[in-house]
C-alpha cells in the first residue's frame, strides 16, 4: 500500500500521521528487491534507517490504518478491532486524525472494537465541535432481532454505565 502513496501529495499524511505516534520519526520509505519490499522509517532516535516493525506494533497498525484510509478515497474504510496494537492513551487521537482524515480525503471510515477505553474516548472526541461521526451499537431489540442503535455523548455513557470493562 505504501508504493501507491510514497511520491504523491499524501505522503506527507502518512509522515504526519507517523509523527503523532512517534514524534522524530522523519519519513518513511521501502527498499528491496521489486519482489520482496520493506517499509523502513527514519527517525532521530536511531543512527540509520530502521524497519518499521523496530518502532514497535502500534507504527505498523497505525501506518495500515493511515494508507487503507488513504487508499480509499471517495469510497468506504472498514477497519476491524481498530484499537489492536495502539496503547489506550492514544484513542482519543486516533479518533480526530480518523475524523480528518474522512473528512480530508472523502472517505466514510467504519470501524469497530470492543474495547471500552476505545468507545470511551471516542465518545468523548464526538464531543467536540466539528468532529463528524456517529457511534452505533448492535443491540437485540425486544422481538430478538439485531438492530443498530444509534447513540449520541450522552447516550452513548447511559447506555454503557454498569457494564463490564470490555463491551461486547
Amino acid at each position: 500500500m505504501l508504493e501507491n502513496v510514497l511520491g504523491s501529495a499524501h505522503q506527507r499524511t502518512v509522515i504526519g500521521a507517523m509523527q503523532w505516534l512517534i514524534p522524530s520519526a522523519e519519513f518513511v520509505f521501502t527498499k528491496g528487491r521489486a519482489d520482496l519490499r520493506a517499509v523502513y522509517g527514519r527517525s532521530s532516535d536511531f543512527a540509520v534507517a530502521q524497519p518499521l516493525e523496530s518502532f514497535g506494533d502500534g507504527a505498523v497498525r497505525l501506518a495500515g490504518i493511515v494508507l487503507a484510509v488513504l487508499l480509499s478515497r471517495n469510497g468506504t474504510c472498514l477497519i476491524d478491532e481498530v484499537e489492536s496494537g495502539l496503547h489506550y492513551s492514544l484513542f482519543p487521537d486516533l479518533w480526530r486524525l480518523l475524523d480528518k482524515l474522512s473528512r480530508d480525503l472523502s472517505v466514510q471510515v467504519f470501524a469497530t472494537t470492543h474495547s471500552r477505553d476505545c468507545l470511551d474516548a471516542f465518545a468523548e472526541a464526538s464531543a467536540e465541535k466539528d468532529f463528524d461521526a456517529a457511534f452505533y451499537r448492535l443491540e437485540r431489540n425486544p422481538g430478538g432481532a439485531v438492530e443498530a442503535v444509534r447513540l449520541d455523548y450522552e447516550g452513548y455513557f447511559r447506555r454503557v454505565e454498569g457494564l463490564p470493562f470490555e463491551v461486547r
